[in-house]
């Protein structure tokens, strides 16, 4: 079992009679209680963050994105370039000299096999088990 740790909440008198009453409601202790709706409150907060909520007008472009066949556009044309640029490779080459020990991937999962090639001609490397998942090593 994990160690508990503390945590300390100054209340004023009508918010502690508030979690109080509460508390009683629920057959909990306030510290109980506290926990409890915080947590909720807590994973509620963190799921509206890491979901994306679109309008219908949105989710349709969307939809019709994803179900388009792969054309690759300027600026994904001159991203890959970018990640291919030597600038890139000199910040890598510079980290590693001031002893700083790290790979740099560029990594991307291809929609279809239009992609796969099209990221193959740019020196991306497919994955063995996820072949269209690809990566460059910068």
């Amino acid at each position: 079992m994990e160690s508990a740790t503390r945590f300390d909440l100054k209340l004023d008198r009508d918010e502690k009679d508030l979690f109080a009453e509460a508390a009683a409601l629920m057959g909990t202790t306030m510290a109980g209680f506290v926990r409890t709706a915080a947590k909720e409150k807590a994973r509620a907060l963190i799921e509206q963050e890491r979901r994306i909520n679109l309008s219908n007008r949105d989710f349709a472009a969307v939809t019709a994105a994803v179900e388009r066949a792969f054309e690759p556009n300027e600026a994904l044309r001159g991203a890959i370039e970018s990640a291919r640029n030597d600038s890139l490779r000199k910040f890598a080459s510079q980290h590693r000299r001031r002893g700083v020990s790290q790979t740099y991937v560029l990594v991307v999962d291809a929609k279809d096999e239009t992609a796969v090639e099209f990221y193959r001609r740019y020196g991306f490397t497919a994955c063995r088990d996820a072949p269209r998942t690809l990566y460059l090593a910068l």
